[in-house]
């Protein structure tokens, strides 16, 4: 197959935003008065969105309802101001798009960050690569759910065995393997190999140039 697109994840795959994730999380439980976590924990709170997290980072004795919502709308307050203070792309994620844009590969986003802070993420740090950016827009629709890479596929007027989706996490392999994609799993981000691997990784890579090669 002559892959012709490729869909990328966010969080873990194109930008480092684990330092402000966890800080800005961090700030939530302090001031609510429960215990903060280290950073690399929050590597495994990840993945499934803002209120997801805000339950998983709660002491399994404070995840009522009411008080999830607190937490959650204390994050994305504090979150919004401050996502952008130690969040970077990660080593090497300029130079393979630069390289897959000079090829002419059409390049999307999908991510379950919400919609309006992955736009504002992808704008500051990596302007004028994809034809598309979407974030998470209601949580029926957040991956796993292949829905959004689907109407993705169709807006790049590409089948989606045509397209790599790159991630870093089981559930965008999940995603991808749903979707009908070749899913490539990055090893620089927030889970393991073993985990990638069980959910359905086709290719693991450890290093952003490897993904070229695999066009």
């Amino acid at each position: 197959m002559s892959y012709k697109g490729l869909l990328f994840d966010l969080d873990g795959t194109l930008i480092d935003t684990i330092a402000d994730l966890s800080d800005s999380m961090n700030h939530v439980l302090t001031g609510l008065g429960f215990p903060p976590h280290h950073e690399t924990e929050y590597k495994s709170f990840v993945g499934s969105g803002i209120r997801n997290l805000a339950r998983l980072a709660l002491p399994e004795t404070a995840r009522d309802e009411a008080t999830i919502e607190s937490c959650y709308r204390r994050m994305v307050e504090h979150y919004s101001r401050n996502s952008l203070n130690k969040t970077k792309p990660y080593e090497g994620i300029e130079e393979l798009l630069d390289t897959l844009k000079a090829r002419g590969l059409s390049m999307s986003v999908l991510s379950n960050k919400a919609d309006a802070e992955t736009q504002r993420i992808i704008a500051a740090l990596l302007p004028g690569y994809f034809d598309l950016v979407i974030g998470m827009r209601s949580e029926e629709l957040k991956k796993p759910n292949p829905a959004m890479a689907l109407q993705i596929a169709d807006s790049m007027k590409l089948r989606p065995e045509e397209i790599v989706y790159v991630g870093d996490s089981d559930i965008d392999m999940l995603t991808a393997c749903d979707a009908g994609m070749y899913a490539v799993g990055v090893l620089w981000g927030f889970r393991s190999r073993e985990q990638l691997v069980q959910a359905g990784a086709a290719t693991i890579v450890n290093h952003p140039a490897e993904i070229a090669s695999l066009l």
